[in-house]
């Protein structure tokens, strides 16, 4: 007869706020993995390490963050990043930014994507966006884009509650 192992429950991610005691880790975290923490999206430059956002623990560890930038009642989504997927952090940031966005009394939360990002776009759609534009070739018209960077379009998604 064989048994069955009893499965353990995941523990659901903490999201709060940043704090001073993350700033150090934040601006490490976008030069490792976006290799520094400029970012532009359509033709504004953003400072990721200066912008509000959430990070999620997991067992008491950084396991994923998400920044905003909020201007004329709209909340933009300027960095999302999950260190394990499959485990609710980005559903659980995303739920946070929603929220902030509704607390600062914006009309629309949107982000911005590429087409090659295929988990994103799917990501993204089954939490309640919607895609609402595509800029093409806007890669290249970045000045964080190489020119041996292969052509991409970006990808608006939009929530509105």
């Amino acid at each position: 007869m064989q048994t069955v192992k009893e499965r353990t429950p995941l523990t659901e991610p903490v999201v709060q706020p940043f704090t001073e005691q993350d700033t150090e880790w934040k601006t490490r975290f976008f030069h490792e993995h976006w290799g520094g923490t400029l970012m532009i999206s359509r033709g504004v430059t953003h400072h990721l390490d200066t912008h509000p956002g959430f990070i999620a623990l997991l067992e008491g560890n950084r396991a994923g963050l998400l920044t905003y930038h909020i201007q004329n009642q709209e909340c933009e989504i300027t960095c999302l990043e999950s260190l394990k997927e499959g485990r609710g952090i980005g559903t659980a940031l995303i739920e946070a930014a929603k929220a902030a966005a509704r607390d600062a009394d914006c009309t629309r939360l949107w982000l911005i994507t590429s087409n090659d990002n295929v988990d994103a776009l799917r990501f993204y759609q089954k939490r309640g966006f919607t895609l609402v534009a595509v800029h093409r070739d806007a890669h290249h018209r970045s000045a964080q884009a190489q020119a041996t960077d292969p052509p991409h379009w970006q990808l608006r998604y939009s929530y509105t509650r």
